[in-house]
This record gives C-alpha cells, sequence and structure tokens, in this order.
C-alpha cells in the first residue's frame, strides 16, 4: 500500500505528477512520519494533503476478496481472449511478477489460437526500462543490442496487427529473450523452451553467516551437510535513527 499511495498521487490530476512521485526524502519522511506516530496508514492521505478516494478504498480491502478477485480474469476469461498481445517484461522490472503471471495464466486457460497470438519479449530491463532500455544497469553493462528501439517495435507491431504490415522482425517467434553475458537476442516457441536444462541450487548458511544484514546466506549445487537455523531480532518500532544510535553504543551487531 505504500508504494500504491505514490503512485496514485503520480496520477492524481489531469496531468502526470512527475516531481511528486519522484521526491524520494518527501515520500520516506512522510511514512516514517506514520511508522513513529503510530498513525494508521490511512492518515498518509491527510498528511499528504492529496485525500486519494481511491486510496481510501483500496485500504477497505487489505485481503485478496472480491473487490480484487473482479478485477481480474479468470480461466473463463481466458479461454475467450482471441486478440494478439504483446508482453514485454525485463529481467529486472518490478513488474515482472504480474506481466509473467498473466503470461503463464493465459498459456494455461488461453484457447489454441489465442495463444497462438500471445507473444513475449524480456530483456536485461527495469521497469522503466521496458519503455526506455538502458545499456547499464545497477554497475551490470550489456551489448549494444540490448537497446532497442522501443517505440519503433510498438509501431511494427501496430502497423502489423491493423495494417496488414510486415510481422517485426524482432518476433520471430513467440518468445523472444535476452541472453546475457553472451549478448544475444534468443527466440524459442514457448517460455518453457527457452531452455533444456534444470539445476537444483540449495540455500543455506555456513558458520551462521546468514544472520548478517550483508549476507543472505549460500547458495550451493551441493546439499549442505551442517544443518541450523540462523535468526535475528527486529523491533518494527525501531527507526533506522535508534538503530544508529544503538550501533554508536555498541549495543547493536547489525543483525536486524
Amino acid at each position: 500500500m505504500g508504494y500504491a499511495a505514490r503512485w496514485l498521487a503520480f496520477v492524481d490530476g489531469r496531468a502526470s505528477q512527475t516531481s511528486l512521485f519522484g521526491d524520494n526524502r518527501y515520500w520516506r519522511d512522510k511514512f516514517l512520519e506514520v511508522h513513529q506516530n503510530h498513525l494508521p496508514f490511512a492518515a498518509i492521505n491527510e498528511l499528504t494533503g492529496l485525500k486519494s478516494r481511491v486510496l481510501e478504498r483500496w485500504i477497505e480491502h487489505p485481503y485478496y476478496d472480491d473487490y480484487w478477485r473482479n478485477m481480474n480474469p479468470g480461466p473463463g476469461d481466458y479461454a475467450e481472449f482471441d486478440i494478439p498481445i504483446l508482453t514485454i517484461t525485463g529481467y529486472f522490472d518490478g513488474d515482472q511478477p504480474g506481466a509473467m503471471r498473466y503470461y503463464r495464466d493465459h498459456m494455461t486457460y488461453g484457447s489454441e489460437s489465442g495463444t497462438a497470438k500471445h507473444y513475449l519479449i524480456m530483456g536485461p530491463w527495469s521497469h522503466g526500462g521496458t519503455r526506455a532500455p538502458q545499456k547499464e544497469l545497477g554497475g551490470l553493462v550489456f551489448g549494444d543490442n540490448s537497446v532497442i528501439d522501443m517505440e519503433q517495435l510498438h509501431l511494427e507491431w501496430f502497423d502489423w496487427i491493423f495494417r496488414d504490415g510486415d510481422q517485426p522482425e524482432m518476433l520471430t517467434d513467440r518468445v523472444t529473450y535476452y541472453v546475457m553475458e553472451s549478448n544475444e537476442w534468443r527466440h524459442a516457441p514457448s517460455l518453457e523452451e527457452t531452455a533444456t536444462d534444470q539445476q537444483i541450487w540449495y540455500l543455506g548458511s555456513v558458520d551462521g553467516q546468514a544472520n548478517d544484514v550483508f549476507h543472505s546466506g549460500r547458495l550451493s549445487v551441493d546439499a549442505l551437510t551442517s544443518p541450523g537455523v540462523d535468526s535475528y531480532f527486529y523491533d518494527p518500532l525501531q527507526t533506522l535513527e535508534d538503530y544508529d544510535e544503538l550501533a554508536a553504543l555498541g549495543d547493536f551487531d547489525g543483525a536486524g
């Protein structure tokens, strides 16, 4: 709900509130004010002055009830989809779980003719990168071919669908995906056929390292022979400033 409040502020009014949406310090301070004063989350409306009726309505439904269920297609709906669909997402796209959920559900419940017209592109992009791909992201550098002209792709897609134009060259098969390190685009008729091998990795902790804020455990191709449980203490009422004070006093080891 925290991000939902920020997003609703972004789309409030007749024009996008880009500056407000991008002000990280403003939103961090508002959320911290709610937290430190033990206010209900709905107070964010009054604190920001936005008074979003949509947010109020969403807060009334904190669980996946009929309100939300009615907004999502069910198996019967997917079976009736018979239109061309182009799904674009990225390996580092925060909305990738949603994109892939709808894609997989359509592949599961859709008709043969409907799923045959559903194309998927997945590149080495963030969410913003699905609209404006960048060659560098979070310290990673990809090939020049990862920066595709997304607007041109959209034009080619619509020309193909609505004006009997040529099929976009990039969509040579129903799934198009970018392989990092080798920096190449590959194609497959289905998501399952993008790879032919499977690997099992085991999550574990060696010498209790996973209870450190800088470590999340270890992934290994071999099952660990020394079982154990890591634990840490976390007090949601303590803020970052409190932890800084504890660390200065020597009473806090950073495990939280």
